[in-house]
Order: structure tokens, then C-alpha cells, then sequence
């Protein structure tokens, strides 16, 4: 087993032991579709006191 396939049957094993139901991992990527929507989100101040939404634009995609 390599060590993704490890990480991956440690963190569901962990995650039923901590009382989840279910855990999923996926790979991260770009989301292009989402960008716009986040953009207008946070110009809209939607993001209430959660500052930290604004940081790293980029890297939240």
C-alpha cells in the first residue's frame, strides 16, 4: 500500500473513531465555476466578521 492509500485508510479509520459517519477526501483543484461567485460573495461583504475569507483569494480556489 502506498502512502496515499495509507493517509487515506488512516484518516476514515480516525474519522469513524471520532464518531463521523461518513469521510470523503478529494483532490483538490482550481474551481473555476466557483471563483466568480466567491468574488461577488466577498465584494457583497457577505463574509460577515470572517475576515479571514478575504486573505489568499486565490488559494481558497
Amino acid at each position: 500500500m502506498n502512502t496515499k492509500h495509507k493517509n487515506t485508510a488512516f484518516i476514515k479509520q480516525e474519522s469513524k473513531r471520532l464518531g463521523f459517519l461518513s469521510c470523503g477526501i478529494s483532490k483538490a483543484g482550481f474551481l473555476e465555476q466557483e471563483a466568480p461567485r466567491l468574488e461577488n460573495w466577498l465584494n457583497n461583504q457577505m463574509q460577515g466578521k470572517m475576515n479571514y475569507m478575504e486573505n489568499h483569494f486565490d488559494k481558497r480556489l
